[in-house]
Parts: structure tokens; sequence; C-alpha cells
């Protein structure tokens, strides 16, 4: 675990893993760039402090697990990109995602963020039932972001694999990798990089439950919200 640690530079980059003290820098990375870049962000939520109303809550349990790496400028120490990951397990208790999907919707005001919270909630209620038998422990990506300055550098593929190799993760007990992908850059990234798909969501034909519909196309050409799995 020591090694998993280390600092590892990369030209002007350099990648470290986070802690809960990251909290307030990677909330208002969040809250600035990711609001920005992300394409359901931008096309469906109203505001940055609505989106953070959200994911405040992931961003702190996320932290806790050790497993999130940031990317920071090695002169300045801005911190310019982010891979934020959670742990779960099967059969863990936890709070229903459906209670959760079903107040979230509630608190949503806005047609598309009900259905993007709506979607994003079953994938991960039904998660266990798309993977396979003999996965029990897995690590979500949560979000994944690099700062519009810093993209088409490489850092969001180097964030795909840092302080992941595949047999330290072994040693800890995973089995997979699991991420909900929201944007075409991030589904054809984690395609390249051994995910597959699982489950897909077609924004134009997926209807909320109150009734409330999405864009069919979001600004960046993403028709799809998609459940991808990478096995150790």
């Amino acid at each position: 675990m020591e090694r998993r640690a280390v600092l590892m530079a990369d030209n002007e980059i350099e990648y470290r893993l986070a802690t809960v003290d990251d909290f307030d820098a990677v909330y208002e990375f969040t809250k600035v760039h990711f609001y920005q870049d992300e394409p359901v962000c931008r096309n469906m939520f109203d505001s940055a402090e609505l989106l953070m109303d959200f994911f405040k809550d992931v961003l702190i349990k996320a932290l806790e697990s050790n497993l999130s790496a940031l990317a920071l400028n090695k002169t300045t120490g801005e911190l310019v990109g982010y891979r934020i990951v959670s742990v779960a397990q099967r059969n863990e208790e936890h709070k229903s995602h459906e209670k959760e999907n079903d107040e979230n919707a509630s608190r949503a005001l806005n047609p598309g963020v009900t259905v993007f919270l709506e979607a994003i909630g079953e994938m991960k209620e039904h998660m266990w039932d798309y993977l396979p038998a003999d996965v029990n422990k897995i690590i979500r990506r949560e979000i994944s972001c690099v700062k519009h300055a810093y993209q088409k550098r490489g850092i969001g593929k180097k964030l795909v694999k840092v302080f992941f190799e595949d047999e330290e993760l072994k040693e800890l007990g995973f089995d997979g990798i699991v991420s909900e992908t929201s944007s075409i850059a991030n589904q054809t990234l984690l395609g390249k990089n051994g995910f597959v798909p699982l489950k897909e969501v077609v924004y134009a034909d997926y209807v909320a439950k109150d009734g409330s519909k999405a864009p069919k196309v979001l600004d960046d050409g993403t028709t799809k919200l998609v459940l991808n799995f990478k096995r150790l």
C-alpha cells in the first residue's frame, strides 16, 4: 500500500492519490470544471449549485476510498483533473438506490435532470444484476474530469490507469471496475482501455416516472448513458 501512495510524475503533470483532506479542492473543481465540461451537467442542470446538491455526498464517500486520483500542475500545484471513485460490495447494506432516486428526482425541478437521475439511479440499483455472478467487490468510477485547458494531453487516459495496477487491485480483493459514462468522450476512452458496455439507456427512449423526457442528443453528440465494466 505504501507504493500506491508514491507520487507519479509525467512532464508538467504529477499524480497522487486523493484523501479526505482534498475535499474542498475537489468540491470546487467539480462545481466549476465538471459542471462546464460534462455534457449532462451543462445541458440538463440549471446551475452548478443544483449539481452540487446531488454530488456533495458522492464526493465525501468517494474520497474515503483512498483510491481516487488527482492530476496536478507540478509548478503551481493547481488541480487540473481527477478520477473520483468509491467502493461497492455485493449484498452490502446501504441506502436503497430506489429511495435515493425518488428523493433526488423530487428535488430536481428540471425534466432533463429528473430523467438523468432516474436513469442513473436505476443503473446503480440494478448494477449487480448486470455484473457477472462471480463479481463481488468493485471499484465504481463516480466522476472523471480534466480541466478544459489541459484536455487532449493524455491526462484523461493516464487517470484511467494511474494507481490502478490490476494485480494490486486483485490483491485488495477487487474483481473489477464499473463506470456509468454520460459523454461520448468517456465512453470512447473506456472502450479503448478494456471496458465493455453492460447496459445502455438511450435518452430518446427514456421517460421518467413523471413523464419527463431528456434531450435526445446532447451538445457533444452523446445519445445515451452507458454502464461499463472492466474485469480485473
